[in-house]
């Protein structure tokens, strides 16, 4: 399982929101700092390492729930290969007695995330959304121009609250692809209200 897995609200590990930040941080570095393939290669590679992180973490069954308690394994669809829950084998006190509570992985998360590309990158700029990454809320989308600067818009195509106005460039992104963020943004709500509301990048 990865980001796209969408199963990040489910385990209580600090490590992931640690990684995401490190993730953001390095996009931000990116897009906004980096003037050569150098920089964005050593940025890139900060970012694949975080990814592997945790990408363990979630491939850790382990994460789903208290080993402490018994053992916990992956519950796999065989049509599929994949996995869609995790169960937990608990020992009782009884010699040779052993017991079994299921927990499936609540279906919430099937309802995905939008595209994290909205527009592709032209002259003019792109915009995307990195809540595959467990970016932060509110909900929003990243308008990037031609140059890497960034600004974070909410659903209404205004900037959020502490972000620099929009440059010439940005405001005809915004214009021409309001109908795309206004949609996109809604499905990132709709996705946290599906999963109580948090957010997981990662």
């Amino acid at each position: 399982m990865d980001s796209y897995s969408n199963v990040d609200y489910l385990i209580d590990d600090p490590m992931l929101g640690n990684n995401a930040y490190i993730w953001n941080e390095a996009e931000y570095m990116i897009n906004n700092f980096c003037e050569s393939d150098e920089c964005v290669a050593e940025y890139e590679t900060i970012q694949s390492n975080v990814e592997k992180s945790s990408d363990e973490i979630r491939n850790n069954p382990c994460s789903y729930f208290d080993c402490s308690a018994g053992k916990a394994e992956f519950i796999i669809d065989e049509s599929t290969g994949k996995a869609i829950g995790v169960r937990l084998l608990v020992q009782y006190s009884e010699p040779s007695s052993m017991s079994t509570r299921s927990g499936a992985i609540p279906m919430a998360f099937a309802a995905g995330l939008p595209p994290k590309t909205i527009t592709n990158n032209n002259s003019v700029g792109r915009i995307e959304h990195y809540f595959h990454s467990n970016d932060h809320l509110p909900a929003h989308v990243h308008v990037i121009d031609s140059k890497g600067k960034v600004v974070r818009v909410g659903e209404n195509g205004k900037p959020l609250k502490g972000e620099p106005e929009l440059n010439r460039s940005q405001q005809q992104l915004v214009t021409q692809y309001k109908s795309q963020i206004r949609n996109t943004v809604g499905k990132i709500i709709k996705w946290q209200k599906a999963n109580g509301g948090m957010r997981q990048k990662w």
